[in-house]
C-alpha cells in the first residue's frame, strides 16, 4: 500500500520493473514460444500499458503514448499464435456448459470440424525479433522516469480518467446493446482491474475493486465469443450442410446474447458513481 515514504508513482514504477523482471527469462530464451508463453507476454504487455495509462494525463511529454504504442505493436505480433487457441477453448467451455443434447451435439461437432488440429504443441511460434527490443526499451523508460506526482494527483487524474473512460463506453454499450462498444469498454475496465488494488480505499468504498476484475473477465469472454462467431461464419462451409452451420452459429449467438445481458446487469451495478463522484471517492 502506498505511504508518504513510498508514493504511488514509485509503486507504479516498481510494479512495472517487476513485470519486466518476471518476463525476462521468456524474452531471453531461444526456444519457440508455447501458447502459455505467448499468453504471459501478452498479459504482461497489458499490465505495463495500464501503468502508462495511469500516468498518462500527468506527463507533459509523449513517453506514455510512445510506450503504449510500442508495447501494443509488439504484442500484436503474437496475436495470431493466440487467437485459435482462445477460440478453441471458448467453444470447449460452451460444450461443457450446454444442457441441451442437441446444442451439445452441434457444438461438439463444430469444435471437431473447426479446431481438430489445435493443440498446445501446434501453437509454438517463433519469437518476433522486435519483441525483446521493445520490452528492453520500455524497461529503460521506467528506469529513467523521474517524476514527482502526489498520490492525490494520481488518484484524481489517473484513476479518474480510467474510470471515466470505462464509464463512458459501458454506458454507451448497454444503452445501445452494442457488443462492439463493450469491446471498447473492456480495455478500460481491465486497466482499472489491474491498478485499483494498489489503492488504499476506505471500507465503505463501493464497488469493491474485485468487482472490476470479475467484470473484466466477463467482457473478455464476450470478446472471445464475438470473434469465435466471426471465425465460424467465415468457415461455415466446413460443416456438412447449410442447416448444420446455421444451427451451430445460432447456438453461439444465443450464448453471446445471454453473456451480453449479464454484462449489462453487472455494468449497471458497477458504475453507480458518476466520474466526478468516483474521483472524490478515491481521493478521500
Amino acid at each position: 500500500m502506498p505511504t508518504d515514504a513510498h508514493s504511488l508513482v514509485h509503486q507504479i514504477r516498481d510494479n512495472a520493473l517487476s513485470l519486466h523482471a518476471q518476463a525476462q527469462s521468456l524474452l531471453d530464451s531461444k526456444d519457440l514460444m508455447s501458447n502459455k508463453d505467448v499468453r504471459t507476454i501478452r498479459v504482461t504487455s497489458k499490465h505495463l500499458r495500464a501503468c502508462w495509462q495511469l500516468l498518462n494525463p500527468l506527463l507533459k511529454n509523449t513517453v506514455a503514448d510512445d510506450a503504449k504504442r510500442d508495447l501494443k505493436k509488439a504484442s500484436a505480433t503474437l496475436q495470431n499464435a493466440r487467437e485459435l487457441h482462445v477460440m478453441a477453448n471458448t467453444l470447449a467451455r460452451l460444450v461443457q456448459k450446454s444442457r441441451s443434447k442437441d446444442a451439445k451435439r452441434i457444438l461438439t461437432t463444430g469444435h471437431a470440424l473447426l479446431f481438430a488440429n489445435i493443440a498446445d504443441s501446434s501453437l509454438q511460434t517463433e519469437r518476433p525479433a522486435t519483441l525483446r527490443e521493445t520490452f528492453e526499451q520500455d524497461a529503460l523508460r521506467w528506469r529513467q522516469l523521474d517524476v514527482k506526482f502526489s498520490n492525490t494527483q494520481i488518484r484524481r487524474r489517473g484513476y479518474g480518467r480510467l474510470y471515466a473512460k470505462a464509464y463512458k463506453f459501458a454506458n454507451a454499450a448497454h444503452d445501445n446493446s452494442d457488443v462492439e462498444m463493450w469491446h471498447r469498454a473492456r480495455k478500460w475496465v481491465k486497466y482499472l482491474s489491474y491498478t485499483l488494488p494498489w489503492l488504499e480505499l476506505s471500507d465503505d468504498f463501493s464497488p469493491d475493486p474485485a468487482d472490476f476484475t470479475a467484470f473484466a473477465k466477463s467482457l473478455g469472454k464476450l470478446h472471445d465469443l464475438h470473434y469465435l462467431i466471426a471465425y465460424s461464419t467465415k468457415h461455415r462451409a466446413t460443416f456438412a450442410n447449410k442447416d448444420e452451420a446455421a444451427y451451430f452459429i445460432h447456438q453461439l449467438q444465443t450464448a453471446e446474447s445471454q453473456l451480453q445481458w449479464r454484462c449489462e446487469k453487472s455494468s449497471r451495478n458497477l458504475f453507480l458513481l458518476s466520474p466526478t463522484q468516483f474521483e472524490k471517492a478515491v481521493a478521500s
